[in-house]
């Protein structure tokens, strides 16, 4: 896109790839495809901005208590396999490698730091060591954390305490996220739907997140320090319910019988 930002998306669909072993040698990408990514993806761009799009959970997590609602613990592993570069360690572990190799700045994907852990030291709380940010978004009809916004938000926070990597996680909202990109920064704005189970214009915003130019971290506080719902690293959490209908311009503190389909 000019010299503002490059975009490559990667097909991770199982076209040839490994064995999700967890081994060194796993592919999430066929090898040629891996090839013509590093290849295509590197500092030397004349782009401000350079920009990964995956289908997977690329940053190291750890597993909580949310893969529970998806049943069986074989389907957790399933769904674990599927969503995350947890089971292609190789796979992942080279392309951080290629990032610190090739000094790539402002790599953004998904809201954690991207960091490798254990690799490279990292502090949270500044975010230093850091070589980008990761924005995950969810399918916009898929289930979430069932119960009051209270369990969930109590929810989010363990997922905090067991991933230091991460700055604020919902698990409540189905939401997406707004990418606005200049020469000096990087704007993504989180909204919410207060219900998928029925067709409606209300968009609830969830937190808006900045990363400067040159800096490959979250800016500090992360969310300007607040936050609609979840949990947030070294901020609040403010429950508004202060909803946009995108049809009508109109603000308007709303609720529905029912989230999810």
């Amino acid at each position: 896109m000019g010299d503002l930002f490059d975009l490559i998306i990667l097909d991770t669909r199982y076209y040839d790839c490994g064995i999700a072993d967890g081994s060194e040698s796993s592919l999430l990408l066929a090898s040629t495809h891996e090839r013509v990514f590093y290849t295509n993806f590197r500092g030397d761009s004349s782009a401000n901005c350079p920009s990964l799009r995956t289908e997977a959970l690329f940053g190291a997590w750890s597993e909580t208590k949310s893969c529970s609602a998806i049943g069986s613990k074989k389907r957790q592993a399933r769904w674990l396999e599927m969503t995350g570069t947890q089971a292609y360690t190789g796979s992942r572990n080279r392309t951080l490698k290629h990032i610190y190799d090739k000094e790539i700045n402002n790599n953004q994907n998904w809201v954690a730091d991207l960091t490798w852990t254990g690799k490279k030291p990292y502090d949270p709380d500044s975010g230093d060591g850091s070589v980008g940010v990761e924005l995950a978004g969810t399918a916009v009809s898929s289930g979430g954390r069932s119960g009051p916004l209270t369990s969930s938000d109590s929810g989010s926070r363990t997922e905090l305490e067991r991933n230091s990597v991460f700055q604020w996680q919902d698990g409540y909202y189905r939401r997406y996220f707004i990418l606005h990109l200049n020469h000096e920064k990087m704007t993504a704005q989180f909204l919410g739907s207060p219900s998928v189970a029925t067709r409606n214009a209300w968009d609830l915003p969830l937190a808006n997140l900045t990363m400067l130019r040159g800096v490959n971290h979250l800016e500090r506080p992360v969310a300007g320090g607040r936050v609609e719902t979840g949990a947030l690293r070294g901020g609040e959490v403010k429950h508004t319910n202060l909803t946009f209908n995108t049809e009508t311009n109109e603000w308007k503190v709303i609720g529905f019988e029912k989230m999810y389909l």
